[in-house]
């Protein structure tokens, strides 16, 4: 794999010597083995769902009222 040392665009860089055939086929071998350990297809369209976030959205949420600041009078709807 003689690349150009400034050619950033692949997955895998060699640091120290040169990769030989032999040596991305192995590799290559082992991820391949690693992926179907894992499990699945991967063009799985189950594998696209990205799960939902575990912190809270402050957009989502009432802001903060203060309890001494002006309120609407409470409507025959929200009386307890």
């Amino acid at each position: 794999m003689d690349l150009p040392a400034t050619d950033t665009t692949g997955l895998l860089r060699v640091r120290h010597g040169q990769a030989r055939p032999e040596d991305v086929a192995a590799l290559m071998a082992v991820l391949h083995a690693r992926a179907a350990a894992l499990g699945g297809d991967p063009g799985d369209p189950a594998d696209s769902v990205r799960p939902l976030a575990e912190w809270h959205r402050p957009e989502r949420h009432a802001p903060y009222t203060d309890p001494r600041s002006w309120h609407a009078p409470p409507t025959p709807a929200t009386r307890p």
